[in-house]
């Protein structure tokens, strides 16, 4: 039986991507039930980019914007799409 998964981790949190048969609908957070965005906070800046490079590197997985600081905040946040079309928001919150 094929895996129709992939878990992608820092050694601390996982998260896993789950491919699906047929086609996904996109999530409208006004006019269907869904989740709008999942968000990860790393440890460090290294943490932030190691994971943020290695999720560009699977098949499906797109970004919004890379790694950046979040106006009048002490947040760098990245924003990425998994294959189905969920944000899924990385951040570091520096010190």
């Amino acid at each position: 039986m094929p895996n129709h998964s992939l878990m992608l981790t820092d050694g601390t949190a996982v998260i896993t991507l789950w491919q699906i048969q047929g086609k996904a609908e996109q999530f409208d957070r006004r006019h269907n039930i869904g989740l709008h965005h999942i968000s990860v906070r790393v440890r460090s800046m290294d943490d932030l980019y190691a994971l943020y490079n290695k999720a560009l590197m699977v098949k499906g997985v797109h970004d919004e914007f890379a790694p950046a600081p979040l106006a009048g905040t002490n947040l760098v946040r990245a924003m990425l799409y998994e294959p189905c079309g969920i944000r899924v928001e990385l951040t570091y919150h520096k010190e």
